[in-house]
């Protein structure tokens, strides 16, 4: 419990980090989408450089252009710099805050089903999971992809609801094969015997008197 709980303290600490980081991501985001619409209505478009036909007619405007686009392609190399490094950013902001609810839900099914941690049970345990996933339609692809800590809480009380009933299936199926069957009519027939020899009894005692009959009628009451 002590390491789950440092565990949890540490995995509190980066998200922090990162929300620190959130707000600054947040700008350039903006700023990036600034200039991607730049891009896209047209409104920020790579210069043109003066033509080879300006600098033979007039050097001196060849020479002006020249600044100017210079000047211009410097300002647009500088733009797409931006765009391509907060492009850059927001995927390694968005692959961390992935990564980060990936050990949160990591530490939430290491606590609620703690034998999924475990070196040797718990491959075995994500075999049954995946397996139970396809019995209820999924593919191992889908099942792969699952990483919401509830969905797989779900799945494990439906692969235990599964093996249950599998057990109580294969326990009645046992008795009802070592169940003894009993042909229709011997026991009737068992008891008509024991009321002759009760009746036999009965009839000797009554002529005898004989304590040795007297017995005998008792067992067979018995």
């Amino acid at each position: 419990q002590k390491a789950i709980n440092k565990r949890f303290q540490e995995i509190a600490q980066v998200r922090k980090q990162f929300e620190q980081k959130e707000a600054e991501i947040a700008r350039r985001e903006a700023q990036a989408l600034g200039l991607a619409n730049q891009i896209q209505n047209g409104s920020l478009v790579a210069p043109t450089p003066p033509s080879s036909e300006l600098f033979e007619s007039d050097l001196i405007g060849y020479m002006e252009q020249k600044m100017k686009y210079d000047e211009a392609k410097t300002a647009f190399d500088q733009s797409m710099y931006q765009v391509q490094t907060l492009q850059h950013q927001q995927q390694q902001a968005q692959s961390q805050a992935h990564q980060t609810y990936l050990q949160e839900q990591a530490e939430v099914l290491r606590k609620r089903i703690p034998e999924i941690a475990d070196p040797i049970k718990g491959e075995a345990l994500k075999q049954s999971l995946v397996q139970t996933g396809v019995a209820y339609g999924f593919t191992e692809d889908e099942m792969s992809m699952v990483t919401d800590a509830r969905y797989i809480e779900a799945l494990n009380d439906a692969r235990k609801y599964r093996e249950l009933k599998s057990k109580r299936k294969a326990t009645q199926t046992k008795g009802e094969k070592a169940r003894p069957v009993v042909k229709a009519g011997v026991k009737k027939r068992k008891s008509t015997g024991v009321q002759a020899e009760r009746q036999k009894a009965q009839q000797r005692l009554m002529k005898t008197g004989s304590i040795d009959d007297a017995l005998s009628l008792m067992l067979n009451n018995d």
